[in-house]
């Protein structure tokens, strides 16, 4: 038996296992889902993608084919309360009200997993929002956590 198509799902992540990957255990690896930039690796085939992840016009800064999907790449929910818009269409207005976000400043955000956000990291985060006037930082949250408020 032969592994004809493999996934990284990793990417540069923590836990990830490229070494694998270099090795070439099969004739097409495909970069998806948990990390959203290209490794630059000459042994990642191709990436899956939308046109808003990865712009087309960007496609060349890409080593791996971008594969797009319709709509979106990868929905993420962690079991989050959904929000009252749902896009169907590339072409719908996504604002900032959908999200709860203030009209006019400036959002940083951060959808890493929590466990990547320690004191340190949130401590450069509060010094960068006190320098920024009118700036917000828009975090994930995952299932029940409080985490992120």
């Amino acid at each position: 038996r032969r592994v004809h198509v493999l996934f990284n799902i990793m990417g540069y992540t923590q836990g990830e296992r490229n070494e694998i990957f270099a090795l070439r255990p099969a004739p097409v690896q495909v970069l998806y889902k948990g990390f959203v930039g290209t490794l630059g690796a000459d042994y990642i085939s191709h990436m899956v993608a939308d046109t808003r992840v990865s712009p087309p016009e960007f496609a060349a800064h890409y080593t791996e084919r971008l594969l797009y999907m319709p709509h979106t790449y990868v929905v993420n929910d962690y079991r989050q309360q959904a929000v009252d818009h749902t896009l169907q269409d590339e072409d719908l207005p996504v604002t900032r009200e959908h999200y709860g976000l203030p009209p006019d400043a400036f959002v940083f955000c951060n959808f890493n997993q929590q466990y990547k956000v320690d004191e340190e990291t949130l401590q450069d985060w509060v010094r960068v929002l006190n320098a920024v006037e009118g700036s917000v930082l828009w975090l994930i949250r995952f299932g029940t956590s409080k985490a992120a408020e």
